[in-house]
């Protein structure tokens, strides 16, 4: 689960930037709340799996979609 959220704060961190210009408090309660549901449905590996594959295809430039009602988690958009 650490490594799922250490994953998550640098998309973050990516998307919205750190500081001043970082993301603003409903977009970290957001994240917060979905990664709390995730430990709780002990769903840490299902999202880590599917975060190497997308990393996995961007590296080799193949077109990669998310899909399904994870794919619109804050947690999987940054």
């Amino acid at each position: 689960m650490q490594f799922l959220r250490e994953r998550t704060r640098e998309g973050m961190i990516a998307r919205y930037g750190s500081g001043d210009r970082g993301p603003d408090t409903r977009v970290r309660k957001q994240i917060e709340r979905e990664l709390d549901l995730i430990e709780k449905l002990d769903l840490p590996g299902y999202f880590l799996i599917v975060w190497d594959i997308v990393r996995f295809c961007r590296e080799q430039n193949i077109l990669v979609q998310g899909r399904g009602s994870a794919a619109n988690s804050a947690v999987c958009y940054p």
